[in-house]
């Protein structure tokens, strides 16, 4: 294991954070310069270990400490969007020593145009969908796992693109040529571009490593974060969005699942139970041998539809 501090002088952050200062709005090409400035208020090092494929690093966040807490009470308002279960704000206002009221929304206001759905056999249908054109896209948890996928719906006759540095509209023409898009979670696109114009999302896996004893949670919340970017562009905006979660049978009676996943799978139903809001007649058991999660604003729970035929 190797472990360092970065130490030095702050230009380069204070530069980029000139830069966001003088645009006028955000774009896309510049959110590195984005991600860079959120991730130094607290980062304060890294530590990196050795793997098989290479190496693993994680960036340390100092909680105790904010960074440049005195240019931001420079600002006379200061606004956070967070998820329902983000604490952040607690932490950045209590560090600067302010008070600030939160607006909470307790509904998403496009969550009855998605739809969630478990199917048997993704590719089938994926298939039927690139016949007809319908702007579609797949998620993954990794790199590797989205140039895998990509290879395999190649192999089902799919015009498939793993979606890393492009700009959104060059997204939205591959799109509207037929190209199914691949995106993967933590990836410059799946957290900066928005995406309306797709129909249907896949969910073909969600895994990534997470330096954290809550990691199902925190996949959730990412996995949930791109599905949302192709969220409707205003209320008068008629289609639906599909969520396509897939069947996981796995070589264990246990489905593929791990105890982790159960937990927090089953921990979201008995609450919804306990609330009246689980049919009678519903299979639990069903969302147990599929890859579907809970998601915060997406609340329904999927429908399930087998056998898709040519």
């Amino acid at each position: 294991m190797l472990s360092g501090h970065v130490l030095g002088d702050y230009s380069k952050i204070i530069r980029a954070i000139e830069s966001i200062k003088k645009k006028a709005r955000f774009d896309d090409e510049l959110y590195a310069t984005y991600e860079l400035v959120a991730s130094t208020f607290g980062f304060y090092g890294y530590d990196a270990f050795t793997i098989r494929q290479g190496a693993r690093v994680w960036g340390i966040t100092d909680t105790d400490h904010l960074l440049f807490k005195d240019w931001l009470n420079g600002f006379k308002h200061i606004w956070l969007v967070l998820n329902k279960t983000s604490k952040a704000d607690q932490w950045l206002f209590g560090k600067l020593d302010r008070h600030y009221k939160p607006i909470v929304k307790e509904k998403f206001r496009f969550e009855d145009k998605f739809i969630n759905i478990i199917i048997d056999k993704p590719f089938k249908l994926a298939k039927d969908l690139y016949a007809r054109g319908v702007p579609t896209a797949w998620v993954c948890g990794r790199k590797k796992d989205a140039h895998r996928l990509k290879q395999k719906l190649i192999e089902e006759g799919i015009c498939a693109e793993v979606a890393e540095e492009e700009r959104k509209e060059q997204i939205e023409d591959k799109l509207l040529n037929g190209t199914q898009i691949i995106l993967y979670l933590n990836s410059r696109v799946s957290k900066g571009i928005d995406l309306p114009l797709i129909s249907v999302v896949f969910v073909y896996n969600y895994a990534f490593a997470v330096p954290d004893d809550n990691a199902v949670r925190a996949m959730r919340d990412e996995l949930e974060q791109v599905i949302l970017r192709c969220s409707p562009i205003d209320e008068n905006d008629p289609s639906r969005r599909y969520i396509i979660w897939c069947q996981r049978i796995g070589k264990k009676r246990s489905s593929g699942r791990s105890k982790q996943e159960q937990d927090f799978i089953g921990s979201w139903l008995n609450e919804r139970a306990e609330e009246g809001m689980i049919p009678k007649n519903y299979k639990v058991e069903k969302l147990f041998k599929s890859n579907w999660l809970p998601l915060v604003n997406i609340s329904d729970l999927p429908i399930y539809i087998y056998h898709i035929a040519h």
